[in-house]
């Protein structure tokens, strides 16, 4: 049985931290935008699971993304870039179901942060 190095403690933290403990949605795409990772919390607050969310491009996810003109920080972010969205600047991002009728809130206050991952300089 072969030891577990660091890389490999850091990989299992990451899986646990995004698959159990993340307390915001997490969505990652590949280059043409098609869902490859979508966590619990999004699966909840959306209802939209992840086998459904899987190899879908997030601009046919949601399309009001693209309506709003949203997906032009997708796209920076493929070039490179890092973009905020926050609901103060753009309403909301996605929509979710939480509702807080008691707080006089029909829609929760969104921020994301939208940004390349990148491995050894490339953008994946």
């Amino acid at each position: 049985m072969r030891t577990l190095d660091r890389s490999d403690l850091l990989s299992a933290a990451f899986l646990r931290w995004f698959e159990e403990l993340a307390n915001c949605g997490i969505v990652t795409t590949d280059t043409e935008l098609c869902v490859r990772t979508w966590n619990p919390w999004l699966e909840t607050q959306t209802g939209i699971t992840a086998t459904a969310a899987m190899g879908q491009s997030i601009l046919t996810i949601w399309p009001s993304l693209s309506d709003r003109g949203l997906d032009r920080y997708y796209r920076d972010a493929l070039a490179g870039e890092v973009r905020v969205l926050s609901q103060p600047l753009h309403r909301h991002l996605v929509p979710i179901r939480r509702h807080l009728p008691s707080a006089g809130l029909a829609e929760m206050a969104q921020s994301a942060g939208v940004a390349p991952l990148k491995v050894g300089g490339a953008i994946v």
